[in-house]
């Protein structure tokens, strides 16, 4: 099975890309860490308290995470999916069962240090740096409609993120275990299924 982690800040069009390669790969499908956050009252406290809290890696349920990717790279099939509800902090989960996969994108913010905890091989990582006004423009008018979220937080959110997300990113050190596509524009669709076929 080929592994694809698609990282990058809010707004790069992670979703957009990780959608448009499930569709083009045959037998693929997408892990979306942000289905993965905590929930819980325990977790709805900790939002309240530590800023960007839903931009660090210590909202995301790992256990839950690594249990499902562990299995679907065991067993090459999935039986089920989350959808995290940004408005309720609710996880809702879906029976569906795809065997026989062939390509698993794992798409999100924590998408490298995912990559570096589990150790993974044989896995290409692509990169989107858009400049960050594209990633704003975009983040408003998905809050605004998605996540209940008014003009002045949505901006307010997205540059405290940002910076988490950019921080990370200098410290995270993944020493080269994998292939890498970086675009600082939008994605070139084509040269992705190139580099998978190669």
């Amino acid at each position: 099975m080929k592994i694809i982690f698609i990282t990058g800040a809010s707004g790069s069009g992670k979703t957009t890309l990780s959608n448009k390669l499930s569709e083009l790969l045959y037998n693929s499908i997408v892990l979306r860490t942000d289905n993965y956050y905590k929930i819980g009252y325990r977790s709805l406290l900790l939002s309240l308290f530590i800023k960007s809290y839903f931009d660090k890696i210590i909202s995301l349920d790992k256990v839950l995470f690594f249990n499902d990717l562990n299995r679907i790279i065991e067993k090459k099939e999935v039986s089920h999916f989350y959808r995290y509800d940004f408005i309720t902090k609710k996880r809702l989960k879906f029976n569906n069962k795809i065997s026989d996969l062939k390509y698993l994108l794992i798409e999100g913010i924590f998408s490298q240090e995912i990559l570096k905890e589990s150790n993974l091989l044989n896995c290409l990582l692509i990169k989107l740096n858009l400049k960050k006004e594209i990633c704003l423009k975009r983040i408003m008018a998905r809050d605004q409609k998605e996540r209940g979220k008014n003009k002045e937080k949505s901006i307010n959110d997205f540059h405290n993120g940002y910076f988490v997300y950019k921080q990370k990113e200098k410290e995270i050190n993944l020493n080269k275990r994998y292939e890498e596509i970086v675009f600082t524009k939008e994605p070139d669709i084509q040269k992705i299924l190139d580099k998978l076929k190669s």
